[in-house]
């Protein structure tokens, strides 16, 4: 579970595998299994960090890189 805070201030933690996308529009906004939503304080980046570092935890690999033609 990652730590996140509502729009409100309302701190809650949020289990990994109940997420789909996470995007600015322009607010960081998490879509869930189920298509729920949630708006959340954290930027985009922020929210990757603590998955990405969540994930590392679990010993899954979670860096996706770009590949640029050079």
């Amino acid at each position: 579970m990652i730590p996140l805070t509502r729009l409100d201030g309302q701190p809650f933690y949020l289990q990994l595998v109940h997420i789909v996308t996470v995007e600015e529009l322009p607010d960081t906004t998490i879509t869930l299994v189920g298509n729920r939503k949630l708006v959340v304080r954290e930027s985009l980046p922020e929210v990757n960090e603590a998955i990405e570092a969540k994930l590392m935890m679990y010993g899954v690999a979670a860096a996706s890189k770009q590949e640029e033609d050079v």
